[in-house]
Parts: C-alpha cells; structure tokens; sequence
C-alpha cells in the first residue's frame, strides 16, 4: 500500500501512484498540491481503496477500485479510465465544480457529493447524494433499454436538476429544489412529492409519463411523451403554462390541475384528450389540437 499519515507533497507535475492489486491507495492531506493529472494504478490485480486531496483543482486520471473513491478538491475532473465498483465520496467546497464519470466510466457504487458549485455525473450505477450543490446534471446513456437507474436524492437548496437516462425509466422519490427541472426517460412516474421552485421553464421528455403525486412547478412546465400523458392522483400545480403533447392519448383520472398560465393539450389524431376532473382551475385560455 502506499499510505500519507502526514506531511504535505507539493507537485509541480504529474503525480503517479502504484501499489500492488488488493492493495490501497491514501494521500489524502488537505494541504496536498498537485500541479497535474493524478494516475492511480496496480501491479497484478486492481486497486482496493484510493484517497486523494489537493488544495486545488483535482484532476484525476484513470483508475480501477475494487472499493471506494474519496476525492477532495477545489474542483474535481476526470480524464483517463474509470471503474469504481464500491461507494465515491467527493468534495469539492462552495466554489468547486465536480465533472466525473462522463466518458469511459462506470461508477457502480453510490456516489455522495458532499460539497461543489456545480455537479455533472455520467455512467452513475449506484444512488446519488448531493448534500450540497448549486445546479446538478445526471446523466447516463450506457444503461440499456429497461434498466433501472436510482435516482436522487438531494439538498432542498439545489437550484437547477438535468437528469438525462433516455435508456431507463425514471421514477422520482420526493424532490425538492428551488430551480428548474430538465428530465429525459424512458418512462417518468413519481413515488413522492415534486416540488420545484423555479420560475423558469421545466421540461419533461419521454415515452410515457404518469403524474401521481403532488407536484408543483413555479414557472411553465411543458410534457413531451412519445405515448401517453396521465394524471392519476395528486395535484399538478403550475405557476406559469402547461402544455402537454402525446403521440397517444391524455388522461386524468384523478388528481387536480392548477394552472396559473394557458394551458395547451395535443394528442396525435385518432386519441381523446380527458381533462375533466372538476376541481381543475385553469387561469388562462385552454386549447386542444392533434
């Protein structure tokens, strides 16, 4: 193993480091500077564990961990290989930005983010965590059709949340955050209240989409499904427009729309339109085409 109890190492380089495979990996002194990408490796078999820091901007090259990640820096990048099989850690404070895992990557463990500015995750296997961020994009398009993706779990201050799995069906726990909401799925349904506090535009793409829970939208909110668009519980609140556009059919069964904009329902020819739950308040002029 290699092993920093103390000190400090200043790198103006690269800095390289390999150790035997079943073995770990620690230089993780806060006061740590590495002026260039930081390699981690083996010799016979794959790494265990690795913690790293840097008082600066962390790049990271490849690696591949049996066990964990933790990696600390004023910012943290990804260049090289990654495969990381059990839980990453990573901080990054206020003013830092996390970008990692977007391109030859595979994260399977879960990831918490304990700190950054802003977040943007690929190829994530595991649960996400964000303690505290500004905004956060999650993205992966390695997940085959079907497959299931976790998702996340957040700090009620987040602003802005990208989520883009266009392989899995998105299924939201309780969410809370005060921007906007930008979401690419498979299929889109809900097992806890939404609330997003933006006042900007939130989108929603998919092939079907069913709203079950409370679900709140500061601004306008604009559905695109390539099938059916359904409401069967809860309530859908807009503080702007809503618009709905299928390429089947629009149902609500139940549940309450509150609009406070226009509202726009379009389903492809041939399929009915149903909007009659009569508790709906529409605030502004609501029209319906194919």
């Amino acid at each position: 193993s290699i092993n920093q109890t103390g000190g400090v190492l200043l790198v103006g380089g690269n800095s390289a480091f390999k150790a035997a495979g079943g073995n770990s990996i620690t230089v993780g002194q806060l006061a740590n500077t590495f002026g260039g990408t930081v390699t981690f490796s083996s010799v016979g078999g794959n790494l265990q564990n690795v913690t790293v820091a840097d008082r600066t901007e962390l790049g990271l090259g490849g690696m591949t961990l049996t066990g964990n990640l933790t990696a600390t820096g004023a910012g943290i990048s990804q260049t090289g290989v990654f495969r990381i099989v059990g839980p990453t850690t990573l901080t990054a404070g206020a003013a830092g930005d996390i970008i990692l895992g977007l391109a030859n990557a595979s994260i399977f463990g879960d990831v918490t983010v304990q700190s950054a500015r802003d977040v943007t995750l690929g190829n994530t296997l595991g649960k996400v965590t964000v303690l505290s961020a500004r905004d956060v994009t999650l993205q992966n398009q390695a997940l085959v059709a079907g497959e299931a993706a976790l998702f996340p779990s957040i700090s009620p201050l987040v602003r802005n949340l990208t989520l883009n799995f266009p392989n899995s069906s998105i299924v939201l726990p309780e969410l809370t955050f005060t921007g906007n909401l930008d979401l690419t799925g498979l299929s889109f349904s809900q097992t806890g209240a939404l609330s997003v506090g933006g006042t900007g535009a939130s989108t929603i793409r998919t092939t079907d989409a069913v709203f079950s829970q409370a679900s709140t939208f500061g601004g306008s909110l604009a559905v695109t499904s390539a099938g059916a668009i359904s409401q069967t519980a809860g309530f859908l609140q807009t503080g702007g427009d809503l618009t709905f556009e299928a390429g089947n059919s629009i149902n609500q069964t139940g549940g309450v729309l509150l609009v406070g904009g226009n509202s726009a329902f379009k389903a492809a020819g041939g399929n009915s339109i149903t909007v009659g739950q009569l508790a709906n308040t529409f605030g502004g002029t609501v029209t319906f085409s194919s």
